[in-house]
C-alpha cells in the first residue's frame, strides 16, 4: 500500500509558530491566547500519534500481504507434490485455506483500521484547521475590541480635559475678588446721611446682599458686580 504522509512535527509547530506571532503592541487577552495555544499542542500531538500508528498499521499490513505470498507459494508447491499424498495435501489445503482464511479476515480488519485511522486522521486535521481558523477570528475580534477600547479611552481623555478646563475657569473666577464702586463724596458744606449699616458689604455664602449709598441731596443705589 502507498504510504500515506503526514506533516512532521516541525511542520505543525512551524505553523503553529507563525500563527500564534502578533505584533507586540497589539492588546491581547493572554489567558485566552494560552488556552489555544495548549489546545492547538494537544490537537498536534493527537495527530502525531494517529500518524505514528497509520505508519505502524502500514507496516502490520505489508508484512501480512508478505506473509500471504509466502502461504501462497507454500501452497504451489504442495500442489505440485499431490503425487507423494493426497491426503497429506488435501489436509494441507485445508490448513492453508484456513490461515489464508484467517489471514484474509485479518488484513481486511486491519484495512478496516488503516481506514479508520485515516479518517480520524483527517478528522484531526479538520479539527486543527477549524481551531486555526476560529484562533484567527477570535484574534481579529480582540483588535477590533482593541481599537474600541481605544477610541473610548480617547473620547473620555479628551471629555476629562473639558471637563478639568471648564473646571479651573470656574475656579478662577469664584476666587476673583467683588469689585465695589465707592460712592461719591459729598461737597464741602454738606454732611452725607447714610441709614444704620449702609456702606458695609458682606457676603454670606453664595448669597449677594444689596449695598444703598445714599448722599444729600442726592440718592443712588450702587449694587455690586455679580460674582
Amino acid at each position: 500500500m502507498p504510504a500515506v504522509r503526514a506533516a512532521s512535527a516541525s511542520e505543525v509547530t512551524h505553523a503553529s509558530q507563525e500563527l500564534f506571532a502578533v505584533p507586540s503592541s497589539q492588546p491581547i487577552d493572554w489567558i485566552e491566547h494560552d488556552r489555544l495555544r495548549r489546545e492547538n499542542e494537544r490537537l498536534v500531538r493527537t495527530l502525531e500519534e494517529e500518524r505514528d500508528e497509520l505508519d505502524r498499521l502500514t507496516r502490520e499490513v505489508d508484512r501480512l500481504a508478505h506473509a500471504l505470498q509466502s502461504l501462497q507459494g507454500d501452497h504451489d508447491r504442495l500442489a505440485l507434490d499431490r503425487d507423494e499424498s493426497a491426503e497429506t495435501l488435501r489436509r494441507e489445503r485445508e490448513r492453508a485455506a484456513e490461515v489464508e482464511e484467517a489471514l484474509r479476515t485479518e488484513l481486511e480488519d486491519l484495512r478496516a483500521d488503516a481506514s479508520r485511522a485515516r479518517a480520524e486522521a483527517a478528522e484531526a486535521q479538520t479539527e486543527h484547521r477549524r481551531a486555526i481558523h476560529d484562533l484567527e477570528e477570535e484574534l481579529t475580534r480582540l483588535r477590533e475590541e482593541s481599537d474600541r477600547t481605544r477610541d473610548s479611552l480617547t473620547e473620555v481623555e479628551n471629555e476629562r480635559e473639558a471637563l478639568r478646563l471648564s473646571l479651573e475657569k470656574s475656579r478662577r473666577e469664584t476666587e476673583r475678588p467683588p469689585t465695589v464702586d465707592k460712592p461719591p463724596s459729598s461737597p464741602p458744606g454738606r454732611r452725607s446721611v447714610l441709614p444704620p449699616g449702609a456702606g458695609s458689604y458682606s457676603f454670606a455664602g453664595a448669597a449677594e446682599e444689596r449695598m444703598d449709598v445714599v448722599t444729600v441731596p442726592e440718592r443712588r443705589s450702587v449694587r455690586p458686580p455679580p460674582r
